[in-house]
């Protein structure tokens, strides 16, 4: 197990994340987010910022299965708030049991996954060191395919829309023929529709810029659709500085950031 770490202390660390890499004294470096590294060192976890100076913050961790948890908070907090259908993760076979590790994923799938409330998990290609999952908030999803041009969508593309279920067991079947996602997939995983049209070749839109994705067309709704999820993404991180991780997870289920898309 981890060491405990006091659940009260959130002061700010005396180090900058160059002094226990430098000093070989971090025992473990994990990357969280784009700007957002996890470092253990001298028995305790601390999280570093670079979008604040790369100074670190003493972060309560207390068991194994907390890491994978902050990663995904992390990596899912646009889908735990609602603004992102779904979001896709590949877990590997890491060889440090502390990572989003694929051993520790099957191990303790069910306990990560109730802390996690409503997120859902679906496997859409499984192999021997590594799955593909698609995490999907219920709610949003039916949301999304429940809009007219969405289902429009779908269905000229042949997917079944009497049920979630079984349009995500399609969903799946199409992963597991084709052996890779395909394209249509973006718009469930929060890409706009136009985008994912115009990446399909059905819309005579040419590629704008590139924020995440390719965006075509007029940008303006796709760039507020990226920066929403930045910004839940952002909010996340501050969460994580200030209280325990059950308590990020309550706050981004009744969280709404920048209005709605």
């Amino acid at each position: 197990m981890l060491e405990k770490a006091n659940q009260i202390d959130y002061l700010e660390g005396n180090m900058s994340i160059k002094e226990p890499v430098q000093r070989n004294a971090a025992e473990d470096v994990i990357k969280v987010g784009t700007d957002i590294w996890m470092i253990f060192s001298k028995r305790e976890w601390y999280l570093c910022d670079k979008t604040q100076g790369n100074a670190l913050k003493k972060v309560p961790i207390s068991r194994d299965i907390d890491i994978p948890i902050l990663k995904l908070i992390y990596l899912l907090s646009p889908t735990l708030m609602g603004i992102k259908p779904a979001t896709t993760v590949t877990i590997i076979a890491w060889k440090e049991e502390k990572r989003l590790n694929l051993n520790t994923w099957r191990k303790h799938k069910r306990e990560i996954m109730d802390q996690l409330h409503p997120i859902k998990e679906l496997v859409l290609n499984r192999k021997e060191n590594s799955e593909l999952v698609l995490f999907y908030n219920p709610s949003s999803l039916e949301r999304l395919l429940a809009e007219r041009d969405t289902s429009t969508f779908y269905q000229y593309l042949g997917y079944p829309l009497d049920s979630l279920e079984a349009f995500l067991g399609d969903l799946k079947k199409r992963c597991k023929m084709s052996g890779t996602l395909p394209p249509e997939i973006g718009v469930v995983l929060g890409i706009p529709l136009k985008d994912v049209k115009g990446y399909m070749g059905l819309t005579k839109d040419s590629v704008g810029i590139v924020r995440g994705w390719k965006m075509y067309g007029n940008p303006d709704k796709s760039l507020k659709v990226y920066r929403l999820y930045k910004e839940a993404q952002q909010r996340t991180t501050e969460l994580i500085k200030r209280m325990p991780m059950t308590q990020v997870i309550d706050k981004l289920r009744t969280e709404h950031i920048g209005g709605t898309i």
